[in-house]
């Protein structure tokens, strides 16, 4: 399973973040786009708060979509900013919004 550290060695879970990442980005980080994508395809409103609610704490008090975080610190991440992902971030706040009013 794709969204599963047993079976996929590129899914990381940790006390700030969880979801997928990559080699490209390193060992331990994760992409918050990635978790933009998770919520995008759940149907379960509990999950897509908690996607947009770890999407929010990832942003380092920035308010910008960064390319990957440390699952562990929100500091730790690549790119300070990250278009791709803010562009995608932003869909999925649409969406959620569009299909769980009041999710915000």
């Amino acid at each position: 399973m794709v969204l599963s550290f047993e079976d996929n060695p590129w899914y990381f879970d940790g006390s700030y973040i969880r979801g997928l990442g990559s080699p490209h980005t390193s060992y331990l980080k994760v992409w918050p786009m990635a978790v933009a994508m998770r919520g995008m395809t759940s149907d379960n409103s509990e999950e897509v708060k908690e996607c947009l609610d770890m999407i929010l704490a990832s942003t380092s008090g920035l308010g910008l979509i960064h390319e990957s975080v440390s699952v562990s610190d929100g500091k730790d991440y690549t790119r300070s900013w990250f278009a791709w992902g803010n562009t995608f971030v932003s869909q999925f706040v649409v969406d959620a919004i569009t299909r769980f009013p009041g999710i915000i």
